[in-house]
């Protein structure tokens, strides 16, 4: 299961581009594992593909590639200020013991 802030569901939609008639795009996220362990994460709005997990949260169609769905299984996807006062988003690991979201790793 992946998870959704209001804050990040509300950003999203803020810069979802606005469709041709019939077309709908989703917002695919996905993850990779880097040789040094570390998980990169790239978000963007696509149209479904075999294969995709495909959800509906807070209002938005989510999707995630069968390559990463293990990878950011009971993550969140937030938005937040950083301390440099700009707002990015992050993604919240499900284990993470810190409830300070500027320490997570960012997109």
């Amino acid at each position: 299961m992946f998870n959704v802030t209001p804050e990040a569901a509300e950003e999203v939609k803020k810069s979802s581009p606005t469709p041709n008639p019939g077309e709908t795009l989703a917002l695919r996220i996905a993850a990779r594992q880097l040789p040094n362990g570390e998980l990169e994460y790239v978000m963007g709005f696509d149209e479904q593909r075999e294969l995709d997990l495909e959800m509906a949260i807070m209002g938005l169609n989510i999707l995630i590639g069968h390559h990463s769905r293990d990878l950011l299984e009971g993550y969140t996807l937030d938005y937040v200020a950083l301390e440099t006062g700009e707002k990015a988003f992050i993604f919240i690991p499900p284990n993470a013991e810190s409830t300070d979201k500027n320490s997570e790793a960012s997109a």
